[in-house]
């Protein structure tokens, strides 16, 4: 079951099965991701994660002068955007 959205550059889409068996992480070992590392993450270009951060799309807080993003909250957001495309 694909929950229709589209994260890669060759315009695969992740399931949302597979999103549910994403390691679980713990808040005290939970290392932070830059926007490389979720750009990566996601397939998509540095430039979408900054754009998306600009819009309040995805949660971010910041370090400093530097983004990071938590892998949790980045689980849950894209589990609950499986959910709205899975309901449209």
């Amino acid at each position: 079951m694909s929950c229709g959205l589209v994260w890669s550059r060759r315009h695969s889409s992740i399931p949302c099965v597979a999103l549910r068996n994403l390691r679980k992480w713990t808040p005290m070992n939970q290392p932070m991701w830059t926007v490389s590392a979720l750009a990566d993450y996601l397939g998509k270009p540095v430039s979408w994660v900054y754009d998306n951060h600009a819009k309040e799309a995805i949660p971010s807080f910041r370090v400093g002068q530097q983004l990071r993003f938590s892998p949790t909250e980045i689980e849950t957001w894209l589990e609950s955007k499986c959910r709205e495309s899975a309901t449209a």
